[in-house]
């Protein structure tokens, strides 16, 4: 056992162990992975079925700098909220509040992360891709994360970042856009309310000790309503590429009923208006959008 910054904590034997995990963790890589996919999405859907000109290295090379441009973000995400991170129980053990990383070495990485995923991506890809990508990492580590404190306007500020992977994907293979592309962005873009009021509303105990109210009212009935009619929205928005022929009719009823299943954790959220109602939600919530982005995918007409 150590102490750090005035808090015993668990020694770790081994170089990996102690030097580079804290370092993957300031990455955030299960929310970088979740941008990888999108973004993966993105970049094969207007190449599919026969993606003329296909280069895998390129393509996993555009992954691997999407990781780091997310990862950046996140990392510098947790050293604005280093002191807020100490706080609240689900992040308080996180590289810096444990002090297992500086914040001068924290600031370090994460740009030079970012800028090498913003190097690399230009290098393999198009530069615009480029642009869009440093326009959705400055918004999520620059203005979504300190406007948390002004309430659930970051809400709608962060869920355009979070909804830009797959034009940023579209965009780096090469590939001129049209509407469908907006409507991928679009169906994203509504999926991240229903999405992160089920986190907040989980978590909302915790985010009240920082003064974090992120939730579109206080919890009840009429936020519970809220989330309800969001997620009502997927529905006919997630249709769209189908009523407009990108999408075949056979993905179109999958999307139809992957949209029903996740509306019954909302249903059942208004019904019940509790923490167990809002965590189902929530995990109903990362399985609809990879699998409505593999049958928009598969679906392609």
């Amino acid at each position: 056992m150590i102490k750090i910054n005035n808090q015993v904590v668990e020694a770790h034997d081994g170089i990996g162990r102690t030097y580079v995990r804290p370092y993957l963790r300031l990455l955030k890589p299960r929310l970088s992975f979740f941008v990888v996919v999108s973004a993966a999405f993105g970049y094969l859907f207007p190449g599919y079925p026969d993606f003329p000109d296909f280069s895998l290295l390129k393509f996993l090379g555009f992954l691997f700098s999407a990781f780091l441009i997310s990862g950046s973000g996140g990392g510098i995400n947790q050293i604005l909220e280093r002191k807020t991170d100490a706080q609240m129980y689900r992040t308080r053990k996180r590289p810096l509040p444990m002090g297992e990383i500086s914040k001068t070495k924290a600031w370090t990485f994460s740009l030079i992360v970012g800028i090498f995923g913003m190097g690399l991506m230009g290098t393999l890809s198009r530069w615009e891709a480029v642009g869009l990508a440093s326009f959705s990492w400055i918004l999520y580590a620059f203005v979504y994360t300190p406007i948390k404190r002004r309430g659930s306007l970051a809400v709608l500020i962060g869920a355009i970042p979070g909804a830009l992977p797959p034009l940023i994907g579209w965009w780096a293979s090469g590939y001129s856009l049209n509407i469908c592309v907006y409507l991928l962005f679009f169906i994203q873009f509504v999926w991240q309310f229903p999405h992160f009021w089920a986190i907040a509303w989980r978590m909302n105990a915790d985010y009240k000790r920082v003064n974090f109210f992120l939730l579109p009212f206080q919890q009840g009935y009429l936020c519970a309503l809220t989330i309800f009619v969001w997620n009502l929205l997927l529905i006919p928005i997630g249709l769209l590429p189908s009523f407009l022929g990108y999408v075949s009719w056979k993905a179109g009823w999958g999307i139809l009923l992957l949209g029903i299943f996740f509306l019954f954790f909302a249903f059942r959220l208004l019904k019940q208006q509790n923490e167990s109602a809002s965590s189902a939600l929530m995990r109903a919530s990362f399985l609809y959008l990879p699998v409505v982005q593999a049958l928009i995918l598969f679906g392609k007409i």
